[in-house]
């Protein structure tokens, strides 16, 4: 598996890793963690870029799936329900994202 989303890698260069709740995966630490979630939903190839601080959501691209589509995984749910939710890409993911920074309360 290789990351190969441009705007990601950017934000990874710029140090802009943190848009609390949400927090972007430096690439080794995301390689790591699908390793684990390998073993957890063995069915799917999950590539994390993101994971959220205040639950066990992490934004990933699947490559068994449609090339470039975000899927929200809920981490240790049960195999087959994992999927929580879906982004058409990255742009559309990253807005959301952006909207759960600003109206996140600490």
């Amino acid at each position: 598996m290789r990351y190969k989303n441009d705007k990601y890698i950017k934000l990874l260069k710029l140090e802009l890793i943190n848009f609390r709740p949400w927090k972007i995966l430096p690439i080794e630490e995301g390689l790591d963690y699908a390793k684990d979630l390998k073993k957890r939903y063995p069915k799917r190839d999950l590539l994390p870029f993101s994971m959220r601080t205040d639950c066990d959501d992490v934004a990933c691209w699947d490559s068994s799936k449609e090339e470039g589509k975000v899927f929200i995984i809920h981490d240790f749910a049960s195999e087959g329900w994992e999927q929580q939710g879906e982004f058409k890409d990255f742009d559309e993911w990253f807005a959301n994202a952006l909207d759960d920074m600003f109206s996140f309360d600490d």
